[in-house]
């Protein structure tokens, strides 16, 4: 568990740097739709895969962008509150209780965190369904997928 002594509580502008870089992935989605829709027109060239395939996965593709770029800002947004927590934790005014809870010694620095965790919370969640739909859908189109290569 978290202790006052962990090295890592100086650290919050590396886990700072993690925002701008996920924005900027976040910005890389046509560039990555790109080089899917090249390495499709390679398939179908060369004849292993037909243009419909290709198409209908593309389409499919192109339809996660929004998804794509909302999970690149929460994660920007989760990013910039935990560096935000590790530098109220790197001041220390806090002790482990009985329990293993954190429990502040320093009204600023509860408030400050309470703050935070309430921004955080809702980000985390939002990630998390993101992240649950994104299974869910995988999930059922290979399901589909297997039952479609039973059928015939």
């Amino acid at each position: 568990g978290l202790t006052a002594d962990a090295p890592g509580l100086d650290h919050g502008d590396k886990v700072a740097a993690i925002a701008p870089l996920a924005l900027a992935i976040g910005r890389r989605f046509p560039t990555y739709l790109d080089a899917a829709r090249a390495e499709g027109d390679n398939l179908v060239a060369t004849n292993l895969v037909e243009q419909p395939a290709i198409d209908a996965f593309l389409r499919g593709f192109a339809a996660t962008r929004a998804r794509y770029r909302k999970q690149s800002e929460l994660v920007a947004t989760i990013a910039e509150g935990e560096a935000a927590m590790c530098r109220i934790l790197a001041r220390r005014h806090w002790h482990r209780g009985v329990d293993g809870s954190i429990l502040f010694d320093d009204d600023a620095d509860m408030r400050a965190a309470n703050a935070l965790r309430a921004r955080l919370v809702p980000a985390l969640n939002d990630l998390n369904a993101i992240q649950q739909g994104s299974t869910t859908k995988l999930t059922d189109a290979a399901g589909k997928a297997g039952s479609q290569g039973q059928s015939r």
